[in-house]
């Protein structure tokens, strides 16, 4: 009776490391996932305030856009700072509500992409 005991904690045990095993790939995927969702978020923010960017006065629309090349690339790197760059997007979408992007809300974009870029 021992020995069958022991058998049936075999496999107790065998079962739970295979849902433990299950659940870590279920949350690898998940967190796969939300990387692509946070990537696909980001390129359309860009691309908006790009789009924007163009039709601002001169002197703010090439300070906006050198600062959003600056971002790209430290974001390429690996070199972004998370919380800066949740700073910066925050502001971006804030900026980016209504469709338009007026001076003062550029100024803001502005100066939290240069945070975000390490300018500051």
């Amino acid at each position: 009776m021992g020995a069958l005991s022991a058998g049936r904690l075999w496999v107790w045990r065998g079962l739970g490391l295979a849902l433990l095993l299950v659940l870590v790939v279920l949350l690898l995927g998940l967190a796969g996932k939300v990387r692509q969702l946070e990537g696909r978020a980001w390129d359309k923010t860009m691309g908006e305030l790009e789009a924007r960017a163009r039709t601002l006065p001169l002197p703010l629309r090439d300070e906006l856009l050198a600062s959003l090349v600056c971002l790209k690339l430290q974001r390429e790197g690996g070199l972004l700072n998370a919380q800066r760059s949740g700073a910066f997007m925050r502001a971006a979408r804030g900026a980016l509500t209504d469709g338009q992007l007026s001076p003062g809300e550029a100024h803001r974009v502005l100066e939290a992409a240069r945070a975000a870029c390490g300018q500051k």
